[in-house]
């Protein structure tokens, strides 16, 4: 024997033997799979799933970590939305950043996206192309030029505008809006040769994007150029009455492509180190508008996509667009406070060591994990540092408009001959300044600053006026008490004076008390009421609002408690080890200890999970380890399964030799049951076929064999549909057992359906020998239920298991008794009693069967209760009628009504074997202890 054939013995040797070491090969290739998808969840989706769902669970059970005392998020709450329409006006975003501004908020971020659109009519100037702002727009673009800390949203169009079909066609009908920007459906198709069909539903979405890239293209050739030079190169015979929206798209592209350009210089790119993430996919930008970008601070944007499951976990950390990456804002919010404006560093998710402050652990796809800031038992889920925005809007109004209000009309019920000089110029600063806030009129920063500066100083000299001339009042009125009218007006004056000072003191102790809490931080202005559209599903809860996410972000960069994932090598060690010890387990200890010493090994890896989680933020697989026992542990046991399943199968070939293989199969899978004779409870099945000795004889062996065995294959079909045990068969002939030798509550109902199923079966088969010339086949069932002796019947060295007993018989006679009453199926009453209300049946008679003193009501079996009856239901109820005058002794009223049921089924047995009963009691009545029993004198 050679080497090789040795050693292929050997194994199937140790494979028939179960050799352990066979079953340490098996969890090692398991353990290795399991690891490596674990290592690669970009490869296997379930292990991506789970492993972020036990991460979920982690954070939701963890102690908070530490929160940035630089984090103040502004809400717009349902309290605020109460008091302010939505969208909230951009009015009140202006009071809101200059309030902030004014408290000494060191940057002030809002999550809202005032962005670029195509104009309205009358929305720019036809000659400059800047657009006509509101009020409102102009409020808020002086509130950010003089804070000078906004840092604006922004996003991509991570989805593709245009269909693939006008992609694919996008360069030819681009040069067609080049040479005619103002061309219908007909005449793109003719400039471009492109069909109408490609892009008539999209043909505004078409301009729009070709003149976006038109004009890009001549800005990019000489970004000096004005919009009326853009105009005059693609609109050059312009029609004012005709060609407005081609004007207008063209002002939206000349912005566009100038709000580009401003976020390209106000934001810090990325740095990229170790292995290099996969970028997004961008196809274009979504700008703040012109005014407003111009003067904030810096930019971020605010694409971040959720994971498969739908829950929000790991943002991007930048985008790549046209060669640039732009930070996430949440990124940049906090970096820029944190580090001064350093650019932030990206790590590689498998770097080793720890990670420094300024490196977010950057994964594949280029996003990373957020490290969540509180947890599910915490009221809000993150973040303490919440104030309402209307906290802010009610500041400014009694800060900017209330008070200074007051005061001007208390400086202007003044004689003008008795004003000093620092009331004409409050006046004067009041008036400008309210102008620039309410967008009315230009202010420079520093002139609006100074201006408040002094309007300070002055009303911290009006308060000391103020109170030393209410003090001068005190001081006088117990002299001027005998003059109650001067008295009561100088009353008067003072209580003026208190009211102002009044509201002086408390604006200034309001300011002192939300200055405490926005001083030197970062202000998140954000959406979190209950119907915003906003609020994302993430670990910590299903509505997590959108700027929850980006302060959480940011208290990353500020605290530098980065979530690091342990590298891939190393968990794959880790996962391999737990499956090597599984499979040791499964291998060389008994089922129970097995399963102890598993259940120990993941408890263990639960355990190194969450004190890396919470101590270190190190990340190892929390599901992994768990997945990986359980698979090692069910693949090592099968493998041994299927050991014991190849010897029982071994076995069973040996014992159907002698036995049915139905009973070596509950023999294999439940010895107990056939140990030793047993009284049980079940339901008997007889069936026969109809003359079936004059059709045998008629036939040849040769045809006569394949005949029968086709209807036995039908029948048992049927039979083992319903949980039947076949017994035997005897000739034509199938005994069936239901509820024996396993029992089963429904034996009874499981028999009359196997009863109308086998009968039902014999149609098809029917047709099937009528077109091959063969004789056709009619079926008689008998069913009994009861209580019978089971187990085995043979020689010592030949058996069979079966039943015996009086109810056994009975069942086979009733399949006899079809003949009397030309019945299909009958079942006997103790049958009927187990399923009274589940089928539809007639009483047949009372009968004794041969060998037997006691009667038994006996019942056709006819269809499932609630189905379609194959006669008409009159007829049922005719013969019931009838049945229960026969019973009654009304012989005529019974043959009237045996004769009514064979009108609706003529040719009715039963009901004529009555009639012909009734004619026959009419003549000689039976005698008074007549129990209308019928003795059947054949088997």
């Amino acid at each position: 024997m050679s080497p090789a054939s040795t050693r292929r013995f050997r194994v199937r040797r140790a494979i028939e033997r179960g050799d352990p070491r066979l079953g340490l090969v098996v969890g090692v290739l398991l353990a290795a799979l399991s690891a490596l998808a674990f290592v690669r969840r970009d490869w296997v989706g379930v292990a991506e799933t789970l492993e972020l769902k036990a991460l979920d669970f982690a954070f939701q059970q963890r102690t908070p970590i530490s929160e940035s005392d630089q984090i103040l998020l502004v809400d717009i709450d349902d309290v605020t939305l109460r008091e302010l329409p939505w969208p909230i006006p951009r009015e009140a975003y202006a009071q809101a950043i200059l309030a902030l501004d004014r408290l000494g908020a060191r940057r002030i971020v809002p999550d809202v996206q005032f962005k670029t659109t195509i104009p309205r009519p009358g929305g720019f100037d036809e000659e400059t192309g800047d657009y006509v702002l509101e009020p409102g727009d102009k409020a808020l673009r002086f509130a950010i030029e003089r804070s000078g800390r906004v840092t604006m949203a922004f996003s991509f169009d991570v989805e593709n505008p245009l269909s693939p079909a006008l992609r694919a066609a996008f360069l030819r009908i681009r040069a067609a809006f080049a040479r005619k920007p103002s061309a219908d459906a007909d005449e793109v198709a003719r400039l471009s040769g492109v069909p109408v069909t490609v892009f008539r539903d999209e043909l505004e979405r078409a301009r729009e994007q070709s003149l976006v890239s038109l004009v890009a293209e001549l800005m990019d050739r000489n970004p000096q150029q004005s919009f009326l030079d853009i105009r005059k190169a693609l609109l050059p015979e312009y029609h004012a009455s005709t060609q407005q929206r081609e004007l207008k798209l063209l002002q939206y592209a000349y912005w566009m492509w100038r709000c580009a350009k401003a976020i390209d210089e106000k934001a810090a790119p990325a740095v990229a180190g170790g292995e290099q993430p996969r970028a997004v996919q961008t196809y274009g930008i979504f700008p703040p508008l012109f005014p407003f970008l111009e003067y904030a601070q810096a930019v971020g944007c605010v694409n971040a996509q959720a994971d498969g499951d739908g829950v929000m976990r790991r943002p991007w950390t930048h985008v790549v667009h046209a060669g640039r990456s732009y930070a996430y804002l949440g990124i940049e919010a906090g970096s820029a406070l944190a580090r001064q404006g350093t650019r932030v560093r990206f790590g590689a998710t498998g770097a080793e060591g720890p990670l420094a402050a300024s490196t977010i652990p950057v994964e594949r796809d280029g996003r990373f994990l957020v490290n969540w800031a509180g947890n599910r038992k915490e009221p809000r889920g993150t973040f303490h540092g919440h104030v309402p925005f209307l906290t802010f809007l009610e500041f400014y109004q009694k800060r900017y408009e209330l008070m200074d209000r007051n005061v001007r009309i208390f400086v202007e019920a003044i004689p003008e001959d008795e004003r000093k000089p620092l009331h004409v110029k409050y006046l004067e600063l009041s008036h400008r300044l309210e102008a620039a806030l309410k967008g009315m009129s230009r202010l420079g920063v520093e002139e609006s600053r100074a201006a408040e500066s002094k309007m300070d100083e002055i009303r911290g000299r009006l308060l000391e006026d103020l109170r030393s001339d209410i003090a001068e009042i005190e001081k006088e009125l117990p002299k001027l008490a005998a003059k109650e009218r001067l008295v009561k007006q100088m009353k008067d004056h003072r209580a003026k004076l208190a009211a102002l000072v009044a509201d002086l003191v408390q604006a200034s102790e309001k300011e002192k008390e939300l200055r405490a809490r926005v001083e030197g931080k970062i202000c998140w202005i954000g959406s979190s009421f209950t119907a915003s559209g906003d609020l994302h599903a993430t670990p910590l809860g299903a509505a997590t609002p959108g700027v929850d996410i980006l302060a959480n972000v940011s208290n990353m960069m500020l605290t530098g408690q980065m979530l690091r994932r342990a590298p891939n090598w190393m968990n794959f060690l880790y996962l391999f080890a737990i499956g090597l010890l599984v499979s040791y387990y499964v291998t060389h200890m008994t089922a129970t200890w097995s399963s102890v010493a598993t259940a120990v090994t993941m408890t263990g890896a639960g355990g190194l999970f969450w004190w890396l989680f919470t101590g270190p933020a190190i990340l190892v697989p929390g599901a992994g380890p768990v997945v990986t026992a359980i698979l090692t542990f069910a693949g090592v046991t099968t493998y041994k399964e299927l050991l014991t399943q190849r010897s029982k199968r071994k076995l069973q070939r040996e014992l159907e030799k002698n036995t049915s293989p139905e009973l070596v199969k509950i023999i294999l899978e439940r010895p107990e049951v056939l140990s030793e004779p047993r009284r049980i409870t079940g339901t008997f099945f007889f069936s026969d076929v109809k003359s079936f000795t004059s059709i045998s004889e008629k036939m040849h062996a040769d045809i006569l064999f394949p005949f029968i065995n086709r209807y036995l294959d039908r029948q048992t079909v049927a039979l083992k549909a319903h949980q039947a045990f076949v017994d035997k068969y005897i000739g034509d002939g199938i005994m069936a057992l239901f509820g024996i030798p396993v029992p089963t509550p429904d034996h009874a109902r499981n028999a009359c359906l196997a009863a109308l199923d086998c009968q039902a079966a014999l149609r098809p088969l029917n047709a099937e020998f009528k077109l091959e010339g063969l004789p056709q086949i009619k079926a008689r069932i008998g069913i009994h239920s009861g209580e019978v002796s089971a187990g085995n019947v043979g020689a010592l060295d030949r058996s069979n298991y079966t039943v015996l007993g009086d109810n056994v018989n009975l069942a086979a006679r009733l399949e006899g008794a079809n003949k009397e009453y030309d019945t299909s199926v009958m079942i006997s009453e103790a049958t009927w009693a187990l399923v009274t209300g589940k089928f539809v049946v007639r009483e047949l008679d009372r009968i004794r069967v041969v060998g037997k003193k006691n009667a038994v009501r006996i019942f056709e079996l006819i269809a499932v209760a609630g189905s379609e009856l194959p006669m008409e239901p009159a007829f049922l109820d005719a013969y019931a009628e009838a049945l229960a005058a026969f019973k009654d002794r009304r012989w005529a009223e019974a043959i009237q009504g045996f004769q009514k049921a064979m009108e609706l089924k003529p040719g009715d047995a039963p009901s004529k074997t009555y009639i012909e009963r009734a004619k026959v009691f009419q003549l000689m009545p039976p005698p008074a202890d007549w129990e209308g029993v019928f003795d059947l004198t054949s088997k």
